[in-house]
């Protein structure tokens, strides 16, 4: 992999926009509202025979696409700009920049998008994520594979996996990423999948959460207890490492393959729940600094600069939100 396989595209005739996305993403239909609007655009990577593409749409125009049961790519979205509504059978979901969808192959759907659309968009070939579910629940995949449509930037895991991927956008552009190794970019997007799998509702996830304790190894099985354990203590990953019983690079992958994060990032995450979860049930009882290092951040404003990306509210909205609803609870008279 290397910043030489970024693709740049950019067209005004209808015709060769259907033929590339076509070869990008499998057989759909692409209709403009008005065929001379039509301003194309897709910075990114890959092709039809890549495992996962990357990339930056837009088609300046009205268009609707229709979806068969034949794509074999999981096709996820986060509009940058515009609005884009998604039907399928009965059910109708809109989605704009705090909202994402991602649509499952062998299902028929339109999607609508204006003109000012502007989207992060993601392709996973259906192959490698069924790889990748089979491995997580130690059994060949013999059920289609559906995610919930919706995915809302608010939920951490869901930020925390846009980052990730535009974090790969970025590299893109870099001559000697570490993901010019082909070792390490495989790595990489394998925890990718398997991070969208074990975070994201989908019709597997009640059998996922069974089987990833078992299948965690016991040094993974260490490093996590003491994290949940302890995690408003001070750690380095030096430490999970020793605690584990494992050198830092396999902790790390271990972490990456069953938890779809880096040990740190798991850290995070758990403090940043934690948090949450005080200030939703502490209100306005409880600063939100005071809260902030109970659960081990040291830096109020990296603190609020977390929150606010994994849960799309300041701290200070979620406490006194919680605050007005309690200030609204009936109260019980004395007898």
């Amino acid at each position: 992999m290397n910043a030489r396989r970024l693709i740049e595209v950019c067209e005004r005739d209808a015709s060769p926009v259907c033929d590339f996305m076509v070869n990008m993403c499998g057989p759909h239909s692409l209709d403009f509202m008005n065929r001379k609007d039509v301003s194309f655009s897709y910075s990114g990577s890959g092709n039809s025979n890549s495992n996962i593409t990357f990339g930056y749409l837009a088609y300046g125009t009205e268009t609707r696409i229709g979806i068969g049961a034949g794509i074999g790519h999981y096709s996820i979205s986060l509009p940058r700009s515009g609005r884009q509504t998604v039907v399928s059978g009965s059910r109708r979901y809109q989605s704009g920049p705090l909202q994402a969808v991602i649509l499952s192959p062998g299902e028929d759907v339109e999607v609508d998008l204006d003109r000012d659309w502007r989207s992060v968009f993601v392709t996973i070939n259906k192959r490698i994520m069924d790889l990748a579910l089979g491995r997580l629940i130690g059994a060949p995949v013999t059920e289609r594979l559906v995610f919930d449509v919706g995915m809302p930037t608010s939920d951490a895991a869901a930020s925390s996996w846009w980052r990730t991927a535009e974090h790969y956008l970025r590299e893109l552009a870099v001559e000697d990423s570490l993901l010019c190794d082909p070792s390490v970019y495989r790595d990489f997007e394998l925890s990718l999948v398997r991070a969208l799998l074990i975070r994201h509702p989908n019709n597997y996830s009640d059998e996922i959460r069974r089987k990833i304790p078992d299948m965690m190894p016991g040094y993974l099985r260490k490093a996590v207890k003491h994290i949940e354990d302890s995690y408003p203590e001070q750690m380095r990953l030096e430490d999970l490492g020793r605690i584990a019983g494992v050198p830092t690079d396999r902790l790390t992958t271990g972490f990456r393959e069953f938890l779809g994060a880096t040990p740190m990032q798991y850290l995070k995450n758990v403090r940043l729940l934690k948090a949450r979860e005080m200030l939703m049930t502490s209100g306005s009882r409880k600063n939100v600094s005071t809260i902030a290092y109970d659960v081990g951040f040291n830096h109020l404003g990296r603190f609020s600069v977390d929150y606010k990306a994994a849960f799309g509210e300041a701290p200070s909205q979620t406490s006194a939100l919680a605050g007005s609803r309690q200030a609204a609870l009936p109260t019980r008279s004395k007898p």
